[in-house]
């Protein structure tokens, strides 16, 4: 197997030193820069498997220089971003830059270590072949409303964005969107957004009754789940899922199961292959999924995956999604 490489990215030399020695033994190789740009220059010549930058740096900052490696799309590195949440403004922006994992100060060997190996995991993940997963139909009485999901991970929250400003909430419809990150992020989020959506956006809490009309927004840290019969939320902190928790292909499978026909899954940017099994199993309940166009996604590992596994799902830009949605909800109003 060819030996990961890892560029790290910091101005303190000590912090460098620690994340070597942390990782020492594992069989990767390392690279080092001191500020942005010249990780930047870096990474064009030679492309990394995985950056680990920190921050506050002269120069160039990690922000920048995320976003930047994923501009230009350069492969599809792993960018974890070593954080210090307190600076006002931080949150906003760690979360829009495209890092696919984020590390507090300060550093502890174990967080560290287990960052990088579920980073890689993922990123692996990505690359595998999911089976088809059998038919199956909706269980029970289907709710008499239909149900859009959203998934989403490295580079979600601006597709999120970009995707709700060219989409007009039903009321024969309900939104659940799976976006990956820890709880700071999909709080933050949440703010962010809230704005854009008339009535805004709810981060449900288990057994919490579920709405037509509304758009709601995975917790961090729990898998969301439908509960049809009783017409409410599910929440559990069950293993992660894809190494991911929340997982879409938890959400997707619940509303497989709960709304059959009346499913549409829509799967966005994001490392690995999260959503793809959820979706197949919204396609074989009858229902459609969306992928987004590989091509325009930040990371296209996600939606590539769900494209790869259902040749028959085809993508489209993230503008376009919308109208897909909509039209897909008119064809579903008389159904009962």
């Amino acid at each position: 197997m060819e030996m990961k490489r890892i560029l790290i990215v910091d101005d303190d030399r000590s912090n460098i030193l620690i994340i070597k020695t942390v990782l020492a033994g594992e069989g990767y190789e390392f690279a080092e820069a001191e500020d942005g740009e010249e990780a930047l220059n870096m990474h064009r010549a030679a492309p990394f498997d995985m950056v680990i930058t920190d921050w506050m740096m002269p120069v160039m900052d990690g922000v920048t220089l995320t976003t930047r490696l994923r501009v230009e799309r350069l492969g599809t590195p792993v960018i974890i971003l070593i954080t210090s949440l307190g600076i006002e403004g931080a949150k906003e922006r760690a979360m829009m830059c495209g890092a696919d994992i984020f590390i507090q100060k300060p550093l502890i060997p174990q967080a560290v270590k287990k960052a990088v190996r579920d980073g890689f995991q993922r990123q692996e993940q990505g690359r595998l072949k999911i089976t088809l997963p059998p038919g199956l139909s909706a269980t029970g009485n289907p709710l008499p409303f239909a149900a859009v999901g959203i998934a989403a991970g490295t580079g979600g929250p601006a597709a999120i964005v970009e995707l709700l400003r060219n989409l007009t909430i039903d009321q024969r419809a309900v939104y659940l969107i799976v976006q990956h990150g820890p709880d700071w992020m999909i709080e933050t989020f949440a703010q962010n957004i809230a704005g854009i959506i008339p009535g805004g956006i709810t981060i449900p809490t288990d057994n919490m009754r579920i709405s037509p009309g509304r758009v709601y927004l995975a917790p961090g840290d729990e898998h969301m789940m439908i509960d049809g019969k009783n017409r409410v939320f599910r929440l559990d902190d069950s293993p992660h899922i894809n190494f991911v928790r929340p997982s879409a292909d938890v959400t997707f499978t619940s509303m497989a199961e709960v709304f059959g026909i009346k499913a549409i899954g829509v799967v966005l940017t994001g490392m690995g292959c999260d959503g793809s099994e959820g979706a197949t199993r919204i396609r074989s309940a009858g229902g459609i999924a969306i992928a987004q166009d590989p091509d325009e996604a930040p990371v296209p590992s996600m939606p590539q995956s769900l494209i790869e596994i259902d040749p028959v799902i085809k993508s489209c830009r993230i503008n376009e999604i919308g109208d897909k949605v909509e039209r897909r909800l008119r064809e579903l109003s008389p159904i009962a």
